[in-house]
């Protein structure tokens, strides 16, 4: 299921996602992981139209922040202390199941969100556990990590354009080592 805060955006969204069209409520009365994937501004105002729907419920859910620098004593704040909060940052790399993920739990989280979070990105990459306080660090390294890798397979493919290979070829060369 998924929402966005323009009807227009969550209906084109879903169709070029292949995902269901939903809502704020139907999301937090339906979904056992709810993720968040605003700008940190938005973080409140999305938490706020949940929290409803949230505190209603009876089975297990968790909320995962997928918000830069939103951290969760300020997320919990806002759903209340009883929902479980996953923060979690992760790098470009996710889009081709090769990237790297960190995250850190509330006290309400318990190995069953954590199981399911798992499950969850699980074709993303790998995902590690940390203290929340060095997630903008570990964001920093494996964020920024692969503009510099980027940069030095483009090197070496100019080093193969120079030697003779094509473009095309020193690239692909380039990015398979």
């Amino acid at each position: 299921l998924l929402v966005d805060r323009d009807e227009e955006t969550t209906a084109r969204l879903a169709n070029s996602l292949g995902v269901t069209a939903s809502s704020y409520d139907e999301i937090a009365k339906e979904c056992r992981l709810i993720f968040v994937g605003v700008k940190p501004n938005l973080v409140a105002q999305v938490l706020t139209q949940l929290r409803p729907a949230l505190q209603a419920r009876e089975d297990d859910v968790a909320v995962v922040s997928i918000a830069a620098g939103v951290k969760i004593e300020d997320m919990c704040a806002v759903v209340g202390d009883n929902i479980p909060v996953i923060r979690m940052m992760q790098n470009t790399p996710v889009a081709l199941g090769e990237g790297m993920m960190v995250y850190a739990c509330s006290p309400a989280a318990n190995e069953d969100d954590v199981a399911e979070l798992k499950i969850a990105m699980s074709c993303a990459g790998r995902l590690d556990a940390l203290a929340e306080d060095k997630i903008d660090a570990a964001t920093a390294v494996m964020g920024c990590g692969p503009a510099f890798a980027y940069q030095f397979v483009e090197a070496l493919a100019d080093g193969g354009v120079a030697c003779g290979l094509t473009r095309a070829q020193a690239q692909l060369y380039a990015a398979q080592m």
